[in-house]
Order: C-alpha cells, then sequence, then structure tokens
C-alpha cells in the first residue's frame, strides 16, 4: 500500500482542536521526558559512585 495514512471512519474521527495538538506534541514530549530521566538517573549514578569512592578512600 502507497498510502501509509490510517483511514478515517465514523468510529475513529480525525482528531480536532487541542487534542490535535497534544498528538502531534506527544511523542516529543516523552522523547523529552525520557532525555531528562535518563539524564538524572546519569547523576544519580555518577553521585553514588563520588560517594562510595570518598568513604572507599577515607577508610
Amino acid at each position: 500500500m502507497a498510502n501509509k495514512e490510517p483511514i478515517q471512519t465514523s468510529d475513529a474521527p480525525a482528531a480536532i482542536g487541542p487534542y490535535s495538538q497534544a498528538i502531534k506534541t506527544a511523542p516529543l514530549f516523552s522523547y523529552l521526558a525520557r532525555y531528562h530521566s535518563i539524564l538524572n538517573s546519569w547523576n544519580w549514578l555518577v553521585l553514588e559512585s563520588k560517594n562510595k569512592l570518598n568513604k572507599y578512600l577515607k577508610t
């Protein structure tokens, strides 16, 4: 099939108004949220490692 667009039926009407906007921006938002959580995890891992290293060096 050349046309990849989903066929609109009365059961699945086209998104209207703010919902349409939300649907368009959702993938970007989830990508940014995932990126943010990866950054936070990375920061937490680095801080944990530093703390453990400092404790180890002090003993």
